[in-house]
């Protein structure tokens, strides 16, 4: 429960910072090449791992799949960051919600296979 939380927590703040248009999140998406609307899309996706998340204790297998695709998203963002040369602090927040939401998919999948 407390990794569902912390990674929920951590994809709101993420997904709502870039739906709100806050002044870093438009910086970063100049910084990465990324459209401002694609950037924002990107937002969207992250809450809607926040909702999947929270589903996710009611249904483990949405729970899963909203863990996989965060972790996905992850994936992206560093794949973005590795293109615009970043360097591994400019790239902290991206490796850290990885992290988490790779612990997420792995805890989750075990209680899937013991349920």
């Amino acid at each position: 429960i407390a990794l569902t939380i912390v990674l929920a927590v951590l994809m709101a703040a993420a997904g709502g910072a870039k739906l709100a248009g806050v002044s870093t999140m438009c910086e970063e998406a100049a910084h990465l090449g990324i459209a401002w609307d694609r950037y924002r899309l990107i937002g969207v996706l992250e809450l809607f791992a926040v909702v999947g998340l929270v589903a996710g204790f009611f249904c483990g297998w949405i729970g899963l799949a909203a863990g996989a695709g965060a972790a996905l998203l992850m994936l992206g963002a560093l794949a973005f960051h590795r293109h615009s040369h970043d360097k591994l602090g400019q790239s902290a927040a991206a490796i850290v919600l990885l992290g988490v939401s790779v612990a997420y998919v792995a805890v989750a999948t075990a209680n899937l296979i013991n349920s």
